[in-house]
């Protein structure tokens, strides 16, 4: 079928969505939504969602991509350029905008945000109220809850947690099974793995911290380098 092919190729060649989506209609077009109308309601704008789901309130607008297999429900949102992708959930409340990517049977829900560049990826979660934004990158299996915020270059990976009121910015990297919660601020080039936990009022502004501990309180600029 012609529009099956045209909806392909735009899939394909991003560039050239914005001459060949015009040809099937004024509004976004939807494929594989579960409606009989390719001009679902709920997809607006340049949106394409191929070979995917778009259910209950959700919407799909701008020039974002939904598609294999990825599902947005409930009142969330995906807008701007972001794609949502191979299996991917978007739920509840949550918001996925600018030029995000969430790829891989990823869940971003309640009333999670992710903005800007960021990636949540390979079986990762944003929940609650958390926020992940600029460059940061969520992956492996980490989990980003509650009022957490990761932002700049920041990167959360392989079952590691980042809860309550939590930040991660800079070029922070926590990996492994590290946990930061409370009200820690982990920042600058630090490196937090293994079993580590950092939470309370603990200020992390550099070094690499593995192992077996817990940080509650402080100011560091690495392990044994305490400066308040």
């Amino acid at each position: 079928m012609l529009r099956n092919r045209v909806l392909k190729l735009a899939h394909e060649h991003p560039e050239l969505r914005k001459h060949l989506v015009p040809l099937l209609c004024k509004q976004a077009v939807a494929l594989g939504v579960g409606e009989e109308d390719p001009r679902n309601p709920r997809v607006t704008g340049h949106a394409i969602v191929y070979n995917a789901k778009v259910t209950g309130n959700a919407s799909v607008s701008g020039n974002a991509q939904v598609f294999n297999y990825a599902q947005v429900g409930d009142n969330a949102s995906v807008s701007g350029n972001a794609e949502v992708s191979n299996g991917a959930y978007v739920l509840d409340n949550a918001r996925v905008s600018d030029r995000v990517q969430v790829t891989g049977r990823v869940v971003v829900f309640g009333h999670a945000k992710v903005s800007d560049d960021a990636k949540v990826s390979d079986h990762s979660a944003v929940s609650g109220n958390a926020r992940v934004s600029d460059k940061a990158q969520i992956s492996d299996k980490a989990h980003v809850s509650d009022n957490a915020r990761v932002s700049g270059n920041a990167r959360v990976s392989g079952y590691a947690t980042v809860y309550d009121s939590a930040r991660v910015f800079g070029d922070a990297f926590v990996t492994e099974v590290a946990s930061i919660f409370g009200n820690a601020t982990v920042s600058g080039n630090t490196v937090i793995k293994g079993k580590v936990r950092v939470g309370g009022t603990a200020v992390i502004r550099g070094g690499i911290w593995e192992g077996l501990g817990k940080i509650t309180e402080g100011t560091w600029d690495g392990p044994g380098k305490r400066v308040k």
